[in-house]
């Protein structure tokens, strides 16, 4: 896979819109273009949740470097699953 300027929870903030987010995907393109998914911190003002929103890497500037602990024990996803086996 290829390397990517920024990482996974990284906090980083749309040069274009403002919008800031913390990156819960990365898209690689077949075309060479990277996308990174933010979901912002705070919630809508009816208190719901907002979608995340997808920016090219190129329009980003990091705002916080992610410290996240490594997870040794997957806790879902298929691998969870006898039957996908």
């Amino acid at each position: 896979m290829d390397s990517t300027k920024f990482s996974m929870h990284d906090v980083l903030k749309d040069k274009v819109s403002g919008f800031k987010g913390q990156v819960l995907g990365i898209t690689f393109y077949d075309t060479g273009c990277i996308h990174y998914g933010l979901a912002p911190h705070k919630l809508k003002e009816d208190g719901t949740v907002h979608d995340w929103t997808w920016f090219d890497e190129s329009r980003l500037d990091l705002v916080k470097s992610a410290v996240v602990e490594k997870v040794l024990v997957r806790r879902s996803g298929p691998d969870m699953n006898a039957r996908c086996h």
